[in-house]
């Protein structure tokens, strides 16, 4: 997860173009903002990468976030309903 975070820190601060809608293919449409939380990555009960659960709306830029779920994905994470983690 720190790698993924690192990596796509990088990337956004290098001032890399927006995602576009094929390189966003992975995210199923899926919102990523839930995956950090001031900067950092949020974790299930068994440590793994998972979104921040809360009944309370979230909003955010999804800059990072994307970069950082997309690595995620490219490393093995399958979201919750495809089983894995």
């Amino acid at each position: 997860m720190d790698f993924c975070l690192f990596e796509a820190t990088k990337v956004v601060m290098s001032g890399a173009a927006p995602l576009n809608d094929q390189a966003r293919l992975p995210l199923k449409g899926r919102a990523t903002q839930r995956f950090l939380d001031r900067g950092r990555p949020v974790l299930d009960q068994e440590g793994n990468p998972a979104p921040w659960r809360s009944p309370f709306r979230f909003s955010g830029d999804s800059t990072l976030s994307d970069r950082y779920v997309l690595c995620l994905i490219g490393l093995g994470y399958r979201w919750d309903d495809e089983g894995g983690g």
